[in-house]
């Protein structure tokens, strides 16, 4: 067995929720905007699911479908690494981008439906829009964790992703905006038991700038986990495959997703992987 052989830990039967790690993918009834891809501005083509956006979804109801999903998935004595994996929104307004600017205009449409009279004033349409959208967030996710921890409280609980780094795969540093989001984010922080932030990295980058962005990545993870007084484990997520076009990593990036974790003083490393990954002999020798 290669994971024993090399000292890995994994669930029994090598299930994805089991006494050493549990992933939960979105966990009861997050609010998401399905066909997100489309330009921000086509929101009436968009298909709210749960409410589409956190203002407009029921925080009650999504908390009752939390807990059947940690009834059924985790049992009452677990004691391993739960993440919960929802990518769809980030709770800062100003951070959902690209293809998640979406829930930014979605958010500034619902403020003008309710207040018409706003229309001709764009600037209190976005500060409405922002706050209202932050405040359902955090409610959102702080009420997911503390549920989370209510019912398995011997289990770490953190959700998968955070803290963020950079909103673009190929920068090397950490972005000053989102790292002062992470400053601000104490509310979700201090409610946390672990982080898992991602070290997913691509092809299309050579080794030694995939080294510093897993060294940014790392060091603004262990910043976190120690600001505001707080000492809370990191799990780095980790893969043996490019996120961008699914090829193998270098032996040298292979080699830097274990060590320079290590070194900078995370807890350990997820190794997370899809057997759809691995088809071919070759890929499993490689291994």
């Amino acid at each position: 067995d290669v994971t024993e052989k090399f000292g890995f830990t994994k669930n029994t039967d090598e299930f994805q929720k089991g006494e050493v790690i549990s992933l939960l993918y979105e966990p009861g009834m997050f609010p998401a905007l399905l066909n997100a891809t489309k330009e921000a501005n086509n929101v009436l083509e968009l298909v709210p699911k749960n409410g589409g956006i956190p203002q407009k979804a029921n925080l009650e109801l999504h908390l009752k479908a939390f807990e059947q999903a940690v009834e059924k998935y985790l049992s009452d004595s677990n004691a391993g690494l739960v993440v919960i994996d929802m990518e769809q929104w980030f709770p800062q307004y100003t951070l959902n981008i690209g293809p998640r600017e979406v829930y930014q205009t979605m958010s500034k449409y619902t403020i003008i439906k309710d207040y018409p009279e706003l229309e001709s004033e764009p600037n209190k349409v976005e500060a409405k829009a922002k706050e209202s959208f932050e405040n359902a967030s955090m409610a959102f996710l702080t009420e997911t964790l503390k549920e989370g921890r209510r019912l398995r409280p011997n289990a770490t609980w953190g959700f998968y992703m955070y803290p963020v780094c950079s909103l673009k795969p190929e920068e090397k540093t950490c972005s000053p905006d989102v790292v002062e989001a992470n400053n601000q984010m104490n509310w979700f922080y201090n409610l946390t038991t672990a982080l898992y932030p991602s070290l997913y990295l691509s092809g299309a980058l050579n080794d030694d700038d995939r080294a510093e962005i897993i060294r940014a990545r790392t060091a603004e993870a262990i910043r976190v986990s120690t600001l505001d007084g707080r000492n809370i484990s990191v799990y780095p997520y980790i893969s043996i495959h490019y996120e961008d076009n699914g090829s193998l990593v270098s032996k040298m990036d292979l080699e830097n997703l274990m060590k320079i974790p290590k070194e900078m003083g995370a807890t350990g490393v997820i190794l997370w992987s899809s057997r759809s990954l691995f088809q071919k002999e070759e890929q499993c020798e490689w291994f």
